[in-house]
């Protein structure tokens, strides 16, 4: 791997993607309507799983930019690399994970207000 100074191209960038991504991740598990923690929480860990693999495939591509010669790498020896880029992922899962706490608390806002609505529909 080829080390290179930080830089907005090769930190900031990568790092407000994956921020981002945090935010839009559970729009596409989660439900907006359901009535249910579950629901949530389900969605909430299938999201924390995208943005690892996510996470991985782009710091693959950043690494691959930046002159590292990741394709070869996964061809020669495919597990240690992608444990390697997962290894990555996770770091910098200090940054995302913050934000899908953020969300999470905020579905988990919606569903008691849904639910709370519910209640007051069937008048109790």
């Amino acid at each position: 791997m080829i080390v290179q100074p930080i830089g907005i191209l090769n930190t900031a960038v990568p790092l407000v993607v994956l921020m981002a991504a945090g935010l839009v991740a559970p729009r596409l598990f989660i439900d907006r309507t359901t009535l249910s923690h579950w629901d949530v929480g389900r969605g909430m860990l299938f999201s924390a799983a995208f943005l690892a693999v996510f996470g991985a495939v782009l710091l693959a591509a950043m690494y691959q930019w930046g002159g590292s010669d990741v394709v070869g790498a996964l061809l020669v020896d495919p597990g240690a690399t992608l444990v390697e880029l997962l290894r990555v992922s996770f770091k910098a899962s200090l940054f995302w994970a913050p934000v899908l706490v953020i969300v999470w608390f905020s579905l988990a806002q919606g569903v008691e207000r849904r639910r709370g609505e519910e209640q007051a529909r069937k008048g109790r």
